[in-house]
């Protein structure tokens, strides 16, 4: 989401407002539009890619798609009906916005290859300076921040990044001895809902919406576990027409699992590729008793250091909740 920040300029100044965007995705873009919009044309999108895009020009890996249905994911003020499918692929959203750019001549406005490195106001001349990783300078009234998160990470992901600032080295070596002790039962997560193979997709869809990993564990009639069933397969099948008689067993998925009492040392290879959490099984192989998340895993490895106590008005403080701790029994 984009974020912006914007300073009257001194009243003796004539000149139009300056409006420096840093990012060129899906929130860069409908900011210049919505500010043309306004009668604000000084605008300057700064992209640090070869191309305008932000996530949806990095990530094109074979099969990167969105799992939001593109009528919703797309600009209220640019609609379009020949969407290919109903979760749209990274090729034809990433020239949807390409399009969005050209219609509403947004694309004169953009500058790639511009990576900023700073941004600091200058409270004398009421203006925003701004710096270039390849030195160079700029200098505008307003900013709006729409980089999104994807480069903020620095090879983190957001789990990662919240163990960091919960006191979690992730830096340092892992304990060795906690992957050859620690067996999953120890530190997986409880599993709170399912649902039956024989239940409808429309059936499936309001659960999924509130899962927490965007996937959810079925079960047979028996109470067995048969896999897992997640939002993209559902859209998909709903995009089949699979709207009223189709079950959630047309969709299912049985990715690798471990059992409760494997150690961690056991489940590294599968964690590596496992695309979310891994369901845990009881020794017999049936049944259903936990998720395994890197999360869990990251945290039994490297233990917290003590965190510094934060004022209860900082507002990057995070809530002392134990959620994700391991569990010890």
């Amino acid at each position: 989401m984009a974020a912006a920040t914007a300073v009257r300029p001194h009243a003796s100044s004539s000149r139009p407002l300056s409006v420096a965007i840093v990012g060129a995705g899906f929130g860069g873009i409908a900011a210049a539009i919505e500010l043309k919009r306004h009668g604000i044309s000084d605008i300057r999108i700064l992209e640090q890619a070869p191309e305008l895009g932000g996530t949806w020009y990095y990530n094109s890996y074979p099969g990167a798609a969105c799992d939001v249905p593109s009528h919703l994911y797309s600009f209220s003020f640019a609609q379009r009906r020949d969407w290919s499918r109903l979760c749209s692929t990274q090729a034809e959203i990433d020239s949807y916005l390409n399009e969005v750019a050209r219609t509403h001549d947004v694309e004169r406005h953009i500058e790639c290859n511009r990576k900023v490195t700073s941004c600091a106001w200058d409270e004398h001349d009421a203006r925003w300076r701004i710096e270039f990783a390849d030195g160079d300078r700029c200098e505008a009234d307003a900013i709006v921040l729409a980089t999104g998160v994807s480069h903020l990470l620095t090879g983190d992901s957001i789990y990662t990044l919240k163990l960091r600032r919960r006191g979690v080295d992730l830096d340092a070596a892992p304990n060795a001895a906690a992957i050859n002790t620690t067996t999953v039962g120890q530190v997986m997560e409880p599993v709170t809902t399912h649902i039956s193979e024989s239940a409808t997709l429309l059936e499936s869809a309001d659960l999924l919406t509130r899962a927490p990993h965007g996937q959810l564990p079925v079960l047979d009639a028996a109470g067995n576990y048969r896999g897992v069933v997640t939002a993209r397969a559902l859209t998909d099948g709903l995009a089949d027409g699979g709207h009223n008689d189709a079950t959630v067993a047309t969709v299912v998925d049985m990715p690798a699992s471990v059992t409760v009492t494997d150690r961690l040392e056991q489940t590294l290879d599968v964690l590596e590729t496992a695309r979310g959490p891994i369901a845990v099984l009881d020794v017999d192989h049936r049944n259903l008793v936990g998720w395994l998340t890197h999360q869990r895993v990251l945290l039994a490895l490297h233990p917290p250091r003590s965190a510094p106590e934060r004022s209860q008005d900082d507002p990057d403080a995070m809530p002392a909740d134990t959620a994700d701790q391991p569990r010890t029994g």
